[in-house]
């Protein structure tokens, strides 16, 4: 048999092996929290907690296993925050994301696209921002995937990414963030894109800190 013949049975071995991991990969090695997410404190820089979230505007997920939800106010502005942390991510365990992330019934505006949250630090997050609309208020809603200190928008990369370190046995436990602002009535939400960012700001060191590594 031809070198050539048997480098392309190697790798066609190869890939029907990485498939079936795939599709069976090794149990998920679960990631505790380093801290409880509701030990994030009451006052973040300027912004201090104000109330509880709209549950049409940030819907909570009977699946999660430690979660923060509530509201943060800077003068005019006030966002909604909501993390949730999956230790796992096994089948069965990953957030419900389409229920969470994008409108049921009652909502007649969506658009999504990609941003890029620049941080204190000279870093930048990268985020998803989707605007929607209710019978009464417009949202700015921006959403990521936490996975120890890496920030993910894609998500299919956040799987991909998951995925890659069960098949490497180490620990797959990742956090669904969002956080939302109302937004005008029309035109540009960039006025609510730009309070979000500033609380997110002051908001994602402390949430590291929470993560496990």
């Amino acid at each position: 048999m031809s070198r050539l013949a048997v480098s392309s049975l190697v790798a066609v071995a190869l890939l029907a092996e990485a498939g079936a991991l795939a599709f069976a990969p090794p149990p998920a090695i679960e990631a505790p929290l380093a801290e409880p997410l509701g030990s994030l404190p009451v006052a973040l820089g300027d912004w201090r907690e104000a109330g509880d979230v709209p549950a049409d505007v940030l819907p909570a997920d009977p699946r999660v296993q430690d979660a923060l939800r509530g509201g943060y106010r800077r003068g005019a502005d006030t966002v909604w925050v909501a993390i949730g942390y999956y230790p796992d991510t096994a089948e069965g365990s990953r957030p419900l994301a389409e229920e969470l992330l994008f409108p049921g019934r009652g909502w007649t505006e969506l658009t999504a696209r990609e941003v890029t949250i620049p941080l204190e630090d000279a870093r930048s997050l990268p985020a998803n921002l989707l605007v929607k609309r209710t019978a009464d208020r417009r949202v700015a809603l921006l959403y990521w995937w936490q996975i120890g200190a890496r920030s993910v928008a894609s998500d299919h990369w956040y799987r991909t990414i998951l995925l890659y370190r069960r098949l490497l046995r180490r620990p797959a436990g990742a956090a669904l963030v969002r956080v939302a602002a109302a937004a005008p009535d029309a035109g540009d939400p960039a006025a609510a894109v730009a309070a979000e960012t500033a609380f997110i700001r002051v908001f994602y060191p402390d949430l590291l800190s929470r993560l496990a590594r």
